[in-house]
């Protein structure tokens, strides 16, 4: 997800080709061309198209207990 510069939760939908890695509890590896600090989709994915609009629901803290960050959709 490219962040918006004005809107805190909000992003455009870029693809990211990646492969999953390891798998540690909640935790999954994900590997590919991701910038750390960068938002990963978990759901609604096959949804998605390029530039379409998305809202940032649940940012993992990195000192937090693991969870995934979750993006939902707009549309």
């Amino acid at each position: 997800v490219d962040p918006s510069p004005d809107q805190k939760n909000q992003g455009k939908a870029r693809p990211v080709p990646v492969q999953v890695g390891v798998a540690n509890g909640r935790l999954i590896q994900v590997k590919g061309n991701l910038k750390s600090g960068e938002h990963v989709v978990i759901r609604g994915n096959e949804r998605l198209r390029p530039g379409q609009d998305v809202v940032i629901t649940e940012i993992l803290s990195p000192d937090a207990e693991p969870k995934a960050k979750a993006i939902n959709i707009d549309g």
